[in-house]
């Protein structure tokens, strides 16, 4: 078991709930002005009460962290890599069934845009689970 970080921009309160993985959970309700406090990752330092400016920095990061997150999914990265490895398994089929040079060497060409668009989108997936504060 470990903890979830959570935080109310209204009243700048920072608050630390246990988490337990595989179960989902709302995030709480803040203690002293009853709004919907938002999940702050790990990774993100909770400032001081005090420091205005700093709290909306924070607040600006993770609004920035959750558009990306909305980007990301919204974009199917998992749903496209798992198409481009089928195309993938077509083309080296067909690759292997080839009759003449001209269609081997087509076919290479194929094979060769698939992988470039399999490793683009493992980028993309990398640099979204690597998100880390600029």
């Amino acid at each position: 078991m470990s903890n979830h970080y959570y935080a109310c921009f209204e009243c700048r309160t920072a608050l630390r709930r246990p988490h337990v993985y595989g179960r989902w959970e709302t995030a709480p309700d803040c203690p002293e002005c009853g709004q919907r406090c938002t999940f702050v990752t790990y990774k993100l330092a909770i400032p001081p009460k005090r420091h205005k400016y700093a709290w909306r920095q924070l607040q600006a990061v993770m609004q920035q962290y959750r558009q990306e997150r909305r980007a990301f999914f919204d974009s199917r990265p998992y749903e496209r890599l798992a198409a481009l490895e089928h195309q993938f398994r077509v083309w080296n089929t067909k690759l292997n069934c080839a009759q003449t040079e001209n269609q081997r060497n087509a076919f290479r060409r194929e094979i060769d845009r698939c992988l470039q668009a399999v490793a683009d989108i493992q980028k993309e997936i990398n640099r979204f689970h690597g998100f880390t504060v600029r």
